[in-house]
């Protein structure tokens, strides 16, 4: 192997010999402003790629480049109008191109230096999400893949959040899907029309909590191809529910009848329908954009997490919150198909470790964390907080359960299997209020 790398490396100093003679036949040889011979790169075609010997260890890159050190030697400074000095290449330039022809020949013959892990450059895996890891939330479930994966020792991560050009919720799965980021911590309903299926489980008032809202979205996902078919494009790690959302308002709001004349931020279609119903008005906007939009009196409430009241700040902007615990929304991890086929054992591992029901229903309860955190903020602030009650929540359910049914109805028009998937999730959840009781 080692004989013919050397051959090659002299058939090419032979071709670029060639083209130094043929420039400075031309006349490109110029001499450099301190009396020497021009840099590299500035004497012809041939001559600073030769002096260039690049080896590859996997996939990391040396370079060595050497300009040529007698400054007075032929033909580098043959006067150009005297082309019948030159009558051969640089004695110079040729044994340095040989000789680091010959060095890289070398390196990619030796097995114990091809084998050296400091000359393998890591993998780069980029994770885009919302928001930033000074979040708990996130600093838990992003900040843990990104450390975990690091710890493999072949992995660079670069994280794209908020403020950053690929943290755009709305196109999360075309970013991951098109390899422009490898992988992607995103929401269902901030891809407006992409999930209509994958939504049916943040249907308002049909479940009691996130984490059992967790446990039927990941065991409904393993046994319905309608709702893998949507994840068609990506792969899909995990997914889960995040912890109800509530109405947090700029002013004091005792019931859902109090939403009348209000503008609503959401992005839940049938929490939308449910404000229209009671004679507010909506805006949908991706969370981080709330605090602005109630700052400026854009909206006069939003519908959120506790959590993301704590995230985003929106403490500082609302004094009214009603807890209806009306949505658990659905959110998941995807990564690249070919970026996650070509990953090296440990990482894929990694990646697998984190494909698990476990590792959901851990997403899930840091949401109940953070509720924590942003629920005892409003309270030292002293907002005014109503929370509705069990019978009053199932009152809620019976009164807008048609929405429900009328999204249904819109989306098996369309050919969305919605009834069958909606089916199985009920069923499911009927499953876990037995095993509770």
């Amino acid at each position: 192997m080692l004989r013919r790398l050397v051959a090659f490396a002299m058939r090419r100093d032979d071709a670029v010999n060639d083209s130094h003679r043929r420039s400075s036949r031309d006349g490109n040889h110029r001499r450099s402003l301190l009396g020497g011979v021009a840099p590299i790169g500035e004497r012809g075609p041939g001559i600073g790629r030769a002096l260039v010997g690049s080896a590859r260890y996997g996939s990391s890159r040396t370079r060595v480049a050497t300009a040529c050190p007698i400054a007075s030697c032929v033909p580098c400074d043959a006067p150009p109008f005297r082309p019948a000095a030159v009558k051969s290449p640089c004695v110079t330039v040729r044994l340095l191109a040989r000789a680091s022809a010959l060095a890289f020949a070398l390196v990619v013959a030796s097995p114990s230096l091809a084998d050296d892990p400091a000359l393998h450059q890591k993998i780069r895996i980029s994770i885009a999400h919302i928001g930033t890891l000074n979040a708990p939330n996130l600093r838990k479930t992003v900040g843990s893949l990104r450390d975990a994966l690091e710890a493999t020792g072949e992995v660079d991560v670069t994280l794209y959040g908020q403020g950053t050009s690929y943290a755009d919720p709305t196109k999360f799965t075309e970013l991951t899907s098109r390899g422009i980021v490898d992988i992607a911590f995103a929401t269902a309903q901030f891809e407006q029309g992409r999930y209509p299926l994958n939504t049916l489980i943040g249907e308002p008032f049909i479940a009691p909590d996130h984490v059992t809202a967790t446990k039927v979205y990941w065991s409904t996902l393993q046994t319905s191809r309608e709702l893998q078919s949507e994840f068609a494009s990506v792969h899909l790690m995990v997914a889960f529910c995040s912890s109800p959302e509530q109405f947090h308002a700029i002013r004091p709001i005792a019931s859902l009848d109090d939403l009348r004349g209000v503008r609503v931020m959401t992005t839940n279609q049938t929490v939308m329908a449910m404000v229209r119903e009671l004679g507010g008005s909506t805006v949908a906007l991706p969370t981080s954009a709330q605090y602005e939009q109630l700052q400026k009196g854009v909206v006069g409430a939003v519908s959120n997490s506790w959590t993301g009241v704590y995230v985003f700040g929106t403490n500082e902007v609302t004094h009214g919150h009603l807890e209806v615990d009306s949505v658990m929304t659905p959110n998941f991890m995807i990564i690249n198909p070919a970026k996650y086929a070509a990953l090296p054992a440990a990482a894929k591992a990694v990646i697998d470790r984190f494909s698990t029901l476990e590792t959901a229903v851990r997403f899930a309860e840091v949401w109940s964390e953070v509720d924590r955190l942003g629920r005892d903020a409003a309270i030292k602030r002293g907002a005014d907080i109503v929370t509705l009650s069990p019978a009053d929540r199932d009152a809620a359910h019976r009164r807008f359960a048609h929405l429900t049914a009328a999204r249904i109805d819109a989306l098996e028009k369309k050919g969305v299997p919605a009834r069958k998937v909606f089916d199985a999730i009920e069923g499911a959840l009927a499953d876990q209020a037995d095993g509770r009781r």
